[in-house]
């Protein structure tokens, strides 16, 4: 229980080494790899909006914990990767990801380009 409450208190790294591949027409996968020290990582969120559009147009795709993957019905989440689906066709997308804990939340990841 102290080990836990210590790792809430810390925050965590980003997400790494952000890649994206495109599986689809409307469809990418966003993978990365977890922080270099993962002390404090609950879990991972992913964003994404239109390129270009305000701060406040971000949306949250999906999140993953650790040890818990926690489903979008309609967007599946293995570990350290998201399925983003319904993407419009010849619109450009920003996807960044944070890892989280219970109390704090790491910088967002670089924004990815799709």
């Amino acid at each position: 229980e102290m080990l836990a409450t210590m790792a809430a208190a810390y925050r965590p790294q980003p997400p790494a080494a952000i890649s994206v591949v495109v599986l689809d027409t409307d469809t990418v996968s966003m993978r990365w790899e977890p922080p270099k020290s993962i002390l404090g990582v609950e879990s991972y969120s992913v964003c994404m909006r239109k390129a270009g559009t305000a701060d406040d147009e971000w949306h949250s795709v999906c999140t993953c914990c650790q040890k818990l993957v926690r489903v979008n019905p309609d967007i599946p989440m293995l570990g350290t990767e998201c399925l983003v689906k319904g993407l419009a066709a010849g619109v450009r997308y920003e996807i960044r990801a944070v890892a989280r804990n219970a109390a704090r939340e790491s910088d967002w990841s670089p924004p990815v380009f799709v």
